[in-house]
C-alpha cells in the first residue's frame, strides 16, 4: 500500500480541471476564429498551426508532467521488508502482587506483603523512566490496581497503600492474576512484555504449566518471586488496631508455608525464571539482569519504507522534455 510523506501536496491536483478547461476553451476559440477566416481547407494551408491531435498530445504530456511533479512533492512511500532493530523496543512490566491473608505471615520481615512492596519500590529505581509499569493485585480474584504508566513516582505512592483489604474475595487465584496481567499488556510485537508474579504459592489450582505456556506463546515473559519460608509462620491480622493470630475452625493457629512447587510450575521449572525473595538486594539484581537479558534477546521488527519521489521527478522531467521537443 502506497503512503505519502507529505500528503497535503496532493491538493495541488485540483489544478488539473483548470488545465483541461483552459485547453478546451483555447481549442474552441481557435476553431471559431479559423471558421471566420474562410474555407477550412484553405485556412489550414495558409495558417501554420499544429494539428488538433498534436495540440492534444502536447497538452496531455503537460498534464501528466504536472501529476508526476505533484506526486513527487507528496513523497510516495512503499513499505519494504521488515528489519530487526535492536534496542528500540519499549518495555512493559506488570507486577502481579498476591494480597491474600497468607501474605500477612511474618516468616520474612516485616511481612510477606511488606517484603514484596519494598522489592517493587527498589525495582522501580532500577528501571528506566520510559519503561511502562502496571500493578495487578490478586487473592481469590484479580484487579488492575495501576494501569500501564511511565509515572514511577505515582506507582510508588500507590504501592504504599496496598493492603489485603483491597480484594474482597479471599484465596489465591494465580490463573486470574496471570489472565488480568496479560490483558493489561499491549498485544504488540514491538514491545518487551513481562509479568513478575509475587506470591507465596498457596493455591489449590492445577495445570498452571499449561496456562502459563499459553501466555508465553503470545510473547510475554513470566517471572515468579517466592515469598515466605518452608517452615512457615502463623498469620497475624489487624483487627480494630489489635494484632490477632488467624485461627482455623478448631481454634488452632493457621500456619502458612511457601509453596515453591506451584511457583516453579508457573515458570515451567526454569530456575532462571524463579527467585526466592529472601535477600532483597539479590532479588533486585536477579530481576534487573533478567529484564536486560530479555530486552537484548527480543528483536524489534520495523518496516523499512522505500522512497519513490525521485522516480516521479524523473518522469515529470522526461514528459516536459518530450513536450518541448514536439513542434
Amino acid at each position: 500500500m502506497i503512503e505519502f510523506g507529505n500528503p497535503y501536496y496532493l491538493y495541488l491536483l485540483v489544478i488539473l480541471p483548470v488545465l483541461v478547461f483552459l485547453y478546451l476553451k483555447n481549442s474552441h476559440k481557435q476553431v471559431r476564429i479559423f471558421s471566420k477566416l474562410g474555407d477550412k481547407e484553405l485556412v489550414d494551408k495558409i495558417v501554420d498551426s499544429p494539428q488538433p491531435f498534436i495540440r492534444f498530445f502536447k497538452t496531455l504530456l503537460l498534464t501528466l508532467a504536472v501529476i508526476s511533479l505533484v506526486i513527487a512533492l507528496a513523497d510516495p512511500l512503499v513499505p519494504g521488508k521488515q528489519q530487526s532493530a535492536a534496542g528500540t523496543a519499549k518495555t512493559q512490566i506488570v507486577f502481579a502482587l498476591d494480597v491474600s491473608k497468607s501474605m500477612l505471615a511474618r516468616d520474612v520481615l516485616p511481612s510477606r506483603l511488606g517484603r514484596a512492596q519494598s522489592f517493587i519500590l527498589s525495582a522501580l529505581d532500577n528501571l528506566n523512566n520510559n519503561e511502562q509499569v502496571a500493578i495487578v493485585i490478586f487473592a481469590g480474584q484479580a484487579d488492575t490496581y495501576v494501569p500501564l504508566t511511565t509515572d514511577h513516582n505515582f506507582i510508588k505512592n500507590a504501592i504504599k497503600s496496598i493492603s489485603n483489604n483491597l480484594v474482597l474475595k479471599q484465596g489465591t487465584s494465580i490463573k486470574r492474576a496471570l489472565k488480568i496481567s496479560s490483558s493489561v499488556l499491549n498485544n504488540k510485537a514491538t514491545e518487551v512484555r513481562m509479568i513478575c508474579l509475587m506470591s507465596d504459592g498457596e493455591t489449590p489450582e492445577t495445570n498452571l504449566e499449561t496456562y502459563t505456556d499459553t501466555i508465553r506463546k503470545t510473547g510475554i515473559n513470566v517471572l515468579a518471586l517466592g515469598l515466605g519460608t518452608q517452615t512457615g509462620s502463623d498469620i497475624i491480622e489487624n483487627s480494630d488496631g489489635n494484632e490477632i493470630i488467624k485461627n482455623d475452625k478448631s481454634g488452632r493457629p493457621i500456619i502458612s508455608h511457601l509453596h515453591e512447587e506451584n511457583l516453579l510450575k508457573i515458570v515451567k521449572n526454569k530456575s532462571t525464571d524463579y527467585f526466592k525473595l529472601d535477600d532483597k538486594a539479590s532479588a533486585i539484581a536477579f530481576f534487573t539482569n533478567h529484564v536486560k537479558n530479555f530486552q537484548q534477546n527480543t528483536k524489534t521488527w520495523i518496516a523499512v519504507k522505500k522512497d519513490y519521489f525521485q522516480l516521479f521527478l524523473l518522469i515529470a522531467l522526461f514528459l516536459l522534455a518530450a513536450e518541448a521537443l514536439i513542434p
